[in-house]
């Protein structure tokens, strides 16, 4: 490592290492406390950054002629312990470069360069202020980014070469590549994929547009999310949307708890809803009524046979949240795989083997209410029976049974 620069991945972990144990100080007060600009600059950035909170501090005072940008480097170096790395001689992983796609680093000005622990780190200009660039390419990697700083002639040029050594130029395939988007009726999905489809052409559009990709990111999102819940014995999806710039929350229910797992920005709330609706038929213009529906995620991946109950309803402010219930099995147990005793076994087949009467299953939510009574069903469905279900929406089929929902 010459000079302090970062050329290799060994020198870039250990300078990440070292930035841990350094403690947080604001680029503002950096640069006062390096000597680069007066209190009072500092203070007329501040007035003026309230007027667009967008701008962030130090492109305000670069772009007023108080520092330069190499100036600000340094206070993100020295003070802020942001490593610096020299993006023309450092060779990105291949695998950091494929958790984002070419489009979306060059939009974003940032240059993947390796994932260490189940970060992403990436390279970038002012790590300290671009909250807005980090946070979407969190949502992209769907892992935790770690920013440092990039010194590079042409970035455009550094991220050309990057991506073609992988020949990764033009192909948006990256992350699991057998999780493929359902296809639905271009007159349910036109608006939306046009939307997601969309590439982003200037660093300074409004933060409140609907989120626009060029690599289906928010499809692989989601067939994510809903994989990790299932292998995790999840069993509800909460997606809780909030006004204004406030991130939209993920939660996972698991034993009767509910746990964060995922923030994303605002800017994704309406495309996330909209796709989770065309996934299971609703009405994606409706916003002010409840809607209940069904997700056959073997659609997504074959190799994932897992089902869904959705429910989504509307919250103030014109917004809704959505909550999807990961069904335990879509086919009934056989009886006998319960888990009851032999005597408790006895008296429910006694009862339901009987011509009238009622069976009565309760228990909290997944505790196995619904798979219980279709696994009693099943035990007495012959070809000499004719069985009628009543369930709003119908979460398990069987052959010789009639659904009414």
């Amino acid at each position: 490592m010459s000079s302090g620069i970062v050329t290799t991945p060994d020198e870039l972990l250990r300078a990440i290492a070292r930035q841990a144990r350094m403690p947080m100080v604001r680029i503002g007060e950096a640069l006062v406390s390096l000597g680069m600009i007066t209190p009072e600059q500092l203070t007329e950035a501040l007035s003026r950054q309230q007027l667009d909170r967008r701008v962030p501090v130090g492109e305000l005072l670069v772009n007023s002629g108080a520092v330069s940008r190499a100036e600000l480097q340094i206070a993100l170096r020295r003070k802020m312990g942001y490593p610096l790395v020299d993006v023309d001689a450092f060779q990105p992983e291949p695998e950091a470069l494929r958790k984002l796609s070419y489009t979306t680093a060059q939009r974003l000005e940032i240059m993947p360069l390796l994932v260490h622990e189940g970060r992403l780190v990436i390279a970038m200009d002012d790590p300290s202020n671009r909250h807005s660039a980090i946070d979407e390419a969190e949502f992209n990697a769907q892992m935790k980014i770690v920013p440092v700083l990039a010194q590079c002639r042409d970035l455009n040029r550094a991220l050309h070469a990057a991506y073609d050594r992988i020949g990764a130029l033009a192909d948006n395939r990256f992350g699991n590549a057998t999780l493929q988007p359902l296809e639905f009726a271009p007159s349910n999905t036109e608006d939306l994929l046009l939307t997601l489809e969309k590439e982003g052409t200037k660093d300074g559009a409004d933060e409140d547009e609907s989120i626009e990709q060029s690599d289906n990111s928010l499809v692989r999102m989601i067939n994510r999310m809903i994989i990790d819940a299932h292998e995790s014995g999840v069993s509800d999806i909460h997606i809780e949307s909030y006004p204004g710039r406030e991130k939209i929350r993920i939660r996972f229910r698991k034993d009767g708890q509910l746990r964060s797992h995922l923030e994303l920005p605002p800017n994704y709330r309406n495309a996330l809803i909209a796709r989770i609706k065309i996934m299971c038929d609703l009405d994606i213009s409706e916003k002010r009524k409840p809607q209940d529906g069904k997700i056959n995620f073997a659609k997504f991946s074959p190799q994932h046979k897992i089902e869904l109950r959705v429910a989504t309803i509307p919250t103030n402010n014109g917004l809704e949240d959505v909550v999807m219930r990961i069904l335990a099995s879509a086919k009934p147990i056989p009886l006998e795989k319960l888990g009851l005793s032999v005597s408790n076994m006895e008296r429910l087949k006694r009862a339901v083997e009987r011509p009238y009467g009622m069976v009565l299953c309760v228990g909290p939510t997944g505790s196995g209410k619904t798979t219980t009574l279709h696994s009693a069903l099943s035990h007495i469905n012959q070809p000499e029976r004719k069985i009628w279900t009543a369930e709003d929406p119908v979460e398990i089929t069987q052959a010789g049974l009639g659904d009414l929902h």
